[in-house]
C-alpha cells in the first residue's frame, strides 16, 4: 500500500492545497509556508495511537472568516496498492470494496477523509470520516472499524523537532540492567543533545544493543506482528557497518546516523506493534536540526534504506542535495495563497539532470533554496 496523495482544505492557512506523496517526498520552503502544516494533516488522520472517535483538531485549526463561522477542515488521503491485487489478500479485507480501479493502471485506488466542523459557543470542534468514491461522493454501508484498519495498515511515526530534544534517559540500576532498546532510545536521546558527539564506548555499546534487538526478534511467522527489522535494514545487514565491534569504521557517520535512527523510530513507536502487512509513514520534521552538519550530510543514505513511506521536510543544503531532485515539494506563499511546486516528470532530460546534479549536488546544495537562479552559458562557470 502506498499513500498516493494528501488535500488539504480548510487547515490553518491553507485554503486548498493537493500533495502529491512518492515514497520519498522532501518538503522545502520559507518559514511560515505550510510545511508543519502538512506533516500535522497526515498526523492527524494517520497517527493510529490516537483513537478513531477521538476529535483532533482545536480552534486554532480552523480558518477564521469575518463574521461567519469557520470553514470545515477536509483531509483527504489518496491510497494506491503497491501492486496488482496486494489488497485481495485477507489483511485487506473489507476494504478492496470501498476501492475501484486507478487511472494510473490496473491497481486500485481507495480514498478516506476526515472532516473537522467548527461547533462554537466554546464547544469542542467534531470529526468525521468518511470512504469516498471516484466522484468524491461519500459511499454508505460500509462497518465500523474500517477506518481503524486502514490506519493500522498505513500508521505514520512522526519524528518531530520537538523529538530532538528529549530529556536525559535515566539509565539502569544495579538490580534492573538497561534493555537494548532503551539503550538506544537512550543514546539516541544524548546524541540529540550533543549534536551527535558521542563517545567510542557509547557508539559502540549502542551498536552492540542494536545487534540484540535484531537478535532478539522472533522468527517470522504469518501471523506474527511487523518488527524493526522489517521496517529498517538491521546493522548486520547493512554495509559497511563490521561485523567486528571493535573495528574503528564502527564510529563512522553513516553508522552514527543510522542507530540515532533506529533510536527515534523505537522512540516514535512506543508500545504499539505494528502489522505484519503495515505501510508506515514516516514524518521526519527537521532531521538536522540538532545535528552536526557532516552527520547531517551522511543521513540521506541512512534515511533511504528505511523500508516505509518518508515524508521529510528540512532546510540543509546538505540533506537536500543528496534527495532526488524529483522527490523535492517547494512550498511558497504569495497573498495568504499556499502553492506547491515540484519538477516534472518529464521535465528534466537525463542530461539536464546530469547538469543540474553537477553544479548543485557537488557545488551548492543550498541553491535549491534560492528563489530564483541564474543561469550563464558553460558547465566550467563557477557560482
Amino acid at each position: 500500500m502506498q499513500l498516493a496523495s494528501l488535500r488539504v482544505q480548510g487547515f490553518r492557512g491553507m485554503e486548498d492545497l493537493l500533495l502529491p506523496l512518492d515514497h520519498v517526498t522532501v518538503l522545502v520552503g520559507e518559514n511560515r509556508v505550510g510545511k508543519t502544516t502538512l506533516v500535522d494533516a497526515l498526523d492527524y488522520c494517520l497517527r493510529n495511537t490516537r483513537p478513531v472517535g477521538a476529535c483532533p483538531f482545536v480552534p486554532a485549526d480552523f480558518r477564521r472568516t469575518q463574521g461567519e463561522p469557520p470553514p470545515p477542515i477536509r483531509l483527504t488521503l489518496d491510497f494506491l496498492e503497491a501492486e496488482q491485487g496486494e489488497w485481495a489478500a485477507p489483511a485487506f479485507a473489507g476494504l478492496q470494496g470501498l476501492s475501484w480501479q486507478s487511472d494510473a493502471g490496473p491497481i486500485r485506488q481507495l480514498r478516506l477523509r476526515l472532516t473537522g466542523t467548527w461547533a462554537g459557543g466554546g464547544a469542542p470542534p467534531q470529526a468525521a470520516w468518511e470512504f469516498l468514491d471516484r466522484s468524491d461522493q461519500p459511499q454508505r454501508g460500509w462497518e465500523e472499524g474500517r477506518v481503524a484498519q486502514l490506519r493500522a495498515l498505513a500508521p505514520c511515526l512522526v519524528l518531530g523537532r520537538d523529538r530532538w530534544d528529549l530529556p536525559p534517559d535515566q539509565g539502569a540500576t544495579n538490580s534492573h540492567p538497561i534493555d537494548p532498546r532503551q539503550r538506544v532510545v537512550g543514546l539516541y536521546r544524548r546524541a540529540s543533545q550533543t549534536r551527535g558527539y558521542l563517545s567510542r564506548e557509547e557508539v559502540l555499546a549502542g551498536l552492540h544493543a542494536a545487534r540484540l534487538i535484531d537478535a532478539s526478534e522472533p522468527d517470522a511467522r504469518p501471523e506474527a506482528p511487523r518488527h524493526l527489522r522489517e521496517m529498517i535494514e538491521t546493522p548486520r545487514d547493512l554495509t559497511p557497518l563490521p561485523s567486528d565491534l571493535s573495528e574503528a569504521d564502527s564510529l563512522s557517520a553513516p553508522n552514527l546516523a543510522l542507530l540515532l535512527l533506529i533510536g527515534a523510530l523505537l522512540e516514535a513507536r512506543g508500545e504499539a506493534e505494528l502489522a505484519r502487512e503495515a505501510c508506515p509513514v514516516i514524518l521526519i520534521e527537521e532531521p538536522e536540526a540538532h545535528l552536526h552538519p557532516i552527520l547531517a550530510a551522511s543521513l540521506w543514505g541512512t534515511l533511504e534504506r528505511v523500508r516505509a513511506q518518508k515524508v521529510i521536510t528540512t532546510h540543509s543544503g546538505e540533506l537536500l542535495a543528496a534527495a532526488p531532485l524529483r522527490a523535492v515539494r517547494r512550498l511558497t506563499r504569495r497573498e495568504e495563497v499556499t502553492r506547491l511546486h515540484r519538477l516534472p516528470r518529464r521535465g528534466l532530460s537525463l542530461d539536464d539532470l546530469r547538469r543540474v546534479g553537477y553544479h548543485v549536488r557537488l557545488q551548492r546544495g543550498a541553491s535549491l533554496f534560492a528563489r530564483c537562479w541564474l543561469l550563464v552559458e558553460g558547465e566550467t562557470e563557477a557560482w
